[in-house]
């Protein structure tokens, strides 16, 4: 209820902001990079995300994610893990094309414990995320963004370390 409560007073602050009325303020991205769980034993995997959002003024945006952090797999186990993020990203322009920025978001996750002979187990939760990161922009409408992410999944932590494309309209 907290998570829901803050979502909407986030939105609603982030679209009465003065910068609604300025061009390019919504944008939809995609980004892949390397995941890498914090339990011990299972490779590093290939995550990706697709996002989209609202950039309020040059300083504050809110985005909406789907989160695929791959399948990391050690013997015959595997753990998969997907799920939504939503962030509020502080940004600190530096130039006319280059910013840094920061995330801080929950994380609604599910992920399936698999073992060859066993079976599969299901768990999904909330948890939080925050991120770091860096977007140079090359058009009008076109940015590059490098950036690292930590999800929590239950004291168990995946880490995200990702590029992409963001189009902004």
């Amino acid at each position: 209820m907290k998570t829901r409560i803050i979502a909407t007073l986030a939105l609603s602050s982030l679209l009465s902001a003065p910068g609604f009325a300025e061009e390019n303020n919504w944008f939809v991205g995609v980004s892949f990079g390397r995941s890498d769980i914090d339990v011990s034993g299972f490779d590093r995997e290939t995550g990706f995300k697709i996002f989209g959002g609202f950039r309020a003024n040059e300083n504050v945006a809110i985005s909406l994610a789907y989160v695929d952090l791959g399948e990391f797999e050690e013997g015959d186990a595997s753990i998969e893990t997907d799920g939504f993020n939503l962030s509020a990203i502080g940004i600190l322009p530096l130039s006319e094309n280059f910013e840094l920025f920061a995330k801080l978001g929950v994380f609604r996750w599910d992920s399936e414990l698999k073992i060859s002979g066993l079976g599969s187990a299901d768990d999904d939760d909330t948890g939080f995320s925050f991120g770091l990161g860096a977007g140079y922009s090359f058009f009008d409408n076109f940015a590059l963004n490098a950036e690292f992410q930590r999800f929590d999944l239950d004291g168990d932590n995946i880490d995200l370390l990702s590029a992409g494309l963001v189009y902004s309209f």
